[in-house]
């Protein structure tokens, strides 16, 4: 790391989540007085209470974390919610990096027929959600095996790959479920466009970029409640009927059971529709979700 530092000479020392390797940059970087900033992008610590053995650590690794980041002039998160927490775990100078998507790549424009008949196992007409991420135990994913119990005409595709993907292919290897193993490129984009929802069981995420993504690739999201999850733009606005329409449902862990999902109409092919019917704390509820994102964006551009 010392000698790749020196051969670039750079202006400035950029480390993501440093530890293991990446501390050896911070490391280098201070002693060799160059600028360091650092940004915290994954969750770890978080992440130990879904590892029994580990979660006594956890104490552990955020003093780890904390030293490593207090080397840095500044540092950088990816959202209000997870500023707040690492200002309170005594971490300096915590700005906020807004983050953005790349509306070209990620755009209903993308869709075609052949990406969602592999999605979809050759079911195209089904409802089908998508879930995109890294598959692990922090992930959440095996939450989802009952809404595909309930709902024989929904078909689920999980993008991405990782240390649980045998664990949850067994989980879902009687449900209407495919792995595609991690998706790049067009080929991600084209996932995103040619399914109906986006399916985000995970609350240990930093923000959740790929709710952006699908949003901008014009689908509704269906996401677990999270500080970071709720900050990515949740618009509201009268349509259907004048009833309330939303581009996002956050889901609580526990008191929340989802009923029913059903497809809508819409004038625009740029965006998908859904209602969906659940029960929170014993009420039976009804809401529908509509991409807006593209729509924010071309308006604030005006």
């Amino acid at each position: 790391m010392k000698d790749l530092i020196l051969k670039h000479n750079p202006d400035l020392v950029h480390v993501f989540n440093p530890a293991l390797l990446v501390a050896t940059g911070v490391y280098y970087a201070k002693k060799l007085r160059y600028p360091l900033i650092a940004s915290y992008h994954t969750h770890a610590p978080k992440y130990l209470d879904y590892y029994p053995w580990y979660k006594p650590f956890k104490p552990l690794l955020w003093s780890y974390f904390r030293k490593l980041h207090n080397m840095a002039s500044i540092n950088l998160c990816t959202s209000k919610a997870v500023q707040e927490e690492l200002v309170e775990k005594d971490f300096n100078n915590v700005h906020l990096w807004k983050r953005g998507v790349d509306v070209d790549k990620f755009n209903p424009d993308h869709a075609i027929e052949e990406m969602r008949l592999k999605l979809s196992i050759g079911n195209p007409n089904k409802k089908l959600l998508l879930c995109v991420g890294r598959l692990a135990a922090e992930k959440e994913i095996h939450k989802l095996k009952p809404l595909l119990e309930k709902s024989e005409d929904v078909q689920l595709a999980i993008v991405g790959d990782g240390p649980a993907r045998e664990e949850l292919e067994e989980v879902f290897m009687d449900a209407n479920t495919v792995f595609t193993g991690f998706l790049q490129g067009n080929n991600l984009a084209e996932a995103f466009a040619s399914s109906d929802a986006l399916i985000f069981p995970s609350v240990t995420e930093t923000l959740g970029l790929v709710i952006l993504e699908a949003m901008a690739a014009g689908l509704p999201v269906i996401a677990a409640k999270s500080g970071p999850t709720k900050e990515t733009g949740v618009y509201k606005r009268k349509d259907f009927g004048e009833k309330e329409t939303i581009n996002g449902f956050t889901v609580g862990n526990a008191n929340t059971l989802i009923l029913e999902l059903s497809l809508l109409d819409v004038e625009s092919n740029n965006n998908r529709a859904m209602r969906i019917k659940y029960i929170q704390n014993g009420e039976k509820k009804e809401q529908i979700l509509k991409s807006s994102l593209l729509e924010n964006l071309n308006t604030s551009n005006d």
